[in-house]
């Protein structure tokens, strides 16, 4: 059960989540040239790119 876990594993997660949301943003700010997140084809790349960098744990 999650209240019997000590919240500083569920603090790391959160943290690693924040990360590849910001390394997934940078990507795209620099790599793609993307200014806004409507010009992408699909907001669901987002979650793909984000889900790829929490993996691969590299920061953009």
């Amino acid at each position: 059960m999650i209240r019997n876990e000590k919240s500083k594993k569920y603090e790391n997660i959160l943290k690693k989540c924040i990360d590849s949301i910001c390394s997934t943003i940078s990507f795209l700010k620099k790599e793609i040239q993307i200014s806004d997140l409507n010009e992408l084809p699909s907001q669901t790349l987002i979650t793909m790119l984000a889900v790829f960098f929490y993996y691969q744990k590299i920061k953009h």
